[in-house]
């Protein structure tokens, strides 16, 4: 991970599971924009259905929600490869 990725993080002990800063993130039909990362794991963020600009700390619901979201989203994304296997070795391709 580069120093810029780094900074950019924000979240629990899992990387893959962390916040971006200006990263888009689908929950419930409505989608949330992290538009800033502020200290002890709060983010500023926008809903983007109705321009509403809020602070979103680790201990609210929709903090886990959106982990949650963002967890579900990377099952998908590993469930969405096959395996071939050929003579000398398998490879994983993307649907």
């Amino acid at each position: 991970m580069s120093s810029e990725e780094n900074k950019n993080r924000i979240g629990g002990k899992q990387p893959e599971i962390s916040f971006l800063l200006n990263e888009i993130i689908g929950n419930n039909n409505t989608s949330f924009k992290v538009i800033g990362l502020l200290r002890n794991r709060i983010l500023h963020m926008e809903d983007l259905s109705t321009g509403n600009r809020f602070k979103l700390s680790h201990e609210d619901g929709l903090y886990k929600s959106l982990i949650q979201a963002k967890q579900n989203k990377l099952d998908v994304v590993n469930d969405n490869k096959i395996e071939i296997p050929t003579e000398n070795n398998q490879k994983t391709i993307k649907r």
